[in-house]
């Protein structure tokens, strides 16, 4: 009886999986998003721990069970559903990689790296039949623990920078080197087959992050952009922002104020920024200011300016910059960490005012 529901179970995975992956993968990736919310909190890093937990644990069931250890009725039907559980456990690390590295990228900058996570999302769904080879398991496993070390290390020393990025790197290097010599122990004749082909897949992921990383194509994750804009006027009252304001276009509907910035010889023109940080996490912020050279196609800059943050507010730390001594023409103030790593960019031009301006006005609390 047990032999004949174990076969049925195989037939109708075999025959509705296709279905099942794109479906789930959709639905975990909906459900990350509504309940992902803060990189900080202990839920949030629990649920990715508990999926490289399950991970972890399925690669190295399914090699004892290669090896014919302890093999029973039960065993066998944990095996006939694992490679489908990691496959569902490798989608849901990587949802949950998508929402927290979207939320700090800027796509201008970061779309390479936000492209290499979509890939893995994807291609998660589209190879069924590697999900019992050894090697695919661990690069896409060594994947997954670099992904998670590059915001978890900050998050726990409550800064980023280059120290830190090397750590985070390290880290993940001693969690896969951990996981092949357990493997190496249960099945040392694989390990030793697929030596020449781990070597490679690490040592290029790896690489690949630090390209990424120093031609500042990752996101500085932990960090995120809340808001930003370019205003005529800010009073700030205790914890209480007063700005003042152009009101975007219709048609720029995604930005908090106008492109087009009136001005007048001697006014200031301030950029106003909220950044997340988790709790307990101080940085310094730059505004670096830069105007566009239409003669020689580059932007040339023309100030940087910066203030401290400190973690723990949900709609980001807020501060400012201005300056007064401006020119007509396109400008960008891009919102960037002391390593140079863009959190957020505002673009606005600069025109004459040829009259008096009525602004909006936006209370921040």
């Amino acid at each position: 009886m047990i032999k004949k529901i174990y076969k049925k179970t195989k037939a109708w995975l075999d025959k509705y999986e296709k279905y099942l992956s794109p479906v789930a993968m959709g639905f975990g990736f909906v459900i990350d998003n509504l309940t992902l919310q803060r990189i900080d909190l202990w839920i949030e890093n629990l649920v990715i721990i508990t999926y490289l937990s399950i991970a972890v644990f399925s690669i190295l069931y399914l090699n004892i069970y290669k090896k014919k250890k302890y093999k029973n009725r039960f065993l066998s039907w944990l095996n006939l559903i694992l490679p489908f559980i990691l496959q569902i456990v490798f989608g849901g690390l990587f949802s949950a990689f998508m929402v927290f590295y979207s939320r700090s990228a800027t796509l201008f900058v970061s779309w390479p790296f936000l492209l290499i996570l979509v890939s893995m999302l994807i291609g998660n769904e589209l190879f069924r039949e590697r999900y019992e080879r050894l090697n695919f398991h661990l690069s896409i496993l060594y994947l997954a623990f670099f992904a998670y070390s590059v915001f978890a290390v900050p998050v726990l020393v409550g800064r980023i920078d280059v120290d830190i990025w090397m750590a985070s790197g390290g880290l993940s290097l001693l969690l896969i080197i951990v996981v092949i010599l357990l493997l190496h122990r249960i099945d040392p004749e694989a390990i030793k087959k697929n030596k020449d082909y781990l070597l490679g897949s690490i040592i290029f992921i790896y690489a690949l992050f630090n390209v990424l990383y120093f031609t500042n194509l990752i996101p500085p994750i932990p960090l995120s952009l809340k808001s930003a804009g370019v205003y005529h006027g800010i009073n700030r009252s205790d914890s209480r922002y007063e700005l003042f304001f152009e009101k975007p276009a219709w048609y720029e509907f995604w930005k908090e104020t106008s492109s087009t910035y009136h001005w007048q010889k001697g006014e200031r023109v301030y950029i106003f920024s909220a950044i997340f940080a988790p709790t307990r996490f101080k940085q310094k912020i730059y505004h670096k200011w830069q105007i566009y050279d239409e003669e020689n196609n580059e932007w040339l800059e023309r100030d940087r300016l910066g203030y401290s943050i400190s973690g723990g507010r949900d709609g980001g730390y807020r501060g400012y910059t201005y300056k007064t001594n401006l020119e007509l023409g396109k400008w960008r103030v891009d919102v960037i960490t002391d390593d140079e790593k863009i959190i957020g960019r505002v673009k606005f031009e600069i025109i004459e005012k040829n009259s008096d301006l009525i602004f909006d006005q936006e209370i921040n609390n």
